[in-house]
């Protein structure tokens, strides 16, 4: 596998990793960066209470992504589909992408969006492999589906010359 591949792969495990921590500190940042509900009216009627978006880590039951509730599933879907650009290679384009998405009450990815651009191969390239993600198994609260936000850190490094 290309040595540039793994280097993001890696980076982005241990960002994911993080992002999925229990550890207080790493709760509150999250808590601090992410909006717990948000709802949009345009979606279904006020009052539903189907139309919120719930914190991932303030829900009964997180999504599962091929069954897996701990995101190791689409971490290693996020390894195999990342394509680091040729271009942004050649030229030296490292940096962190960070991309917020929901996953509705069907489990589909939805609401894809750029919380935190680097350069514009390297966002595109983020955008695509969430965009791409099969469906997830919906997040639960009160015994109902709903969605769930998440947010994500790609990284993209070179390695450095020895």
């Amino acid at each position: 596998m290309n040595r540039y591949l793994i280097r993001v792969l890696v980076v982005t495990f241990i960002a994911l990793y993080m992002f999925s921590c229990k550890s207080s500190r790493i709760s509150n940042k999250a808590k601090q960066i992410s909006t717990t509900q948000n709802i949009d009216l345009n979606e279904s009627e006020p009052g539903s209470g189907n139309n919120e978006e719930i914190d991932f880590s303030l829900v009964d039951k997180k999504p599962m992504f091929n069954g897996d509730t701990t995101e190791v599933a689409f971490l290693k879907y996020i390894i195999s589909k990342t394509i680091y650009p040729k271009e942004a290679q050649n030229n030296g384009i490292t940096g962190q992408v960070v991309v917020e998405f929901v996953i509705d009450e069907k489990g589909s990815v939805t609401k894809v969006k750029l919380i935190r651009r680097a350069h514009p191969l390297l966002n595109a390239e983020a955008i695509r492999v969430v965009k791409k993600s099969p469906k997830w198994t919906p997040g639960i609260q009160k015994g109902k589906p709903v969605k769930v936000r998440y947010r994500i850190p790609l990284n993209f490094n070179l390695p450095v010359n020895q």
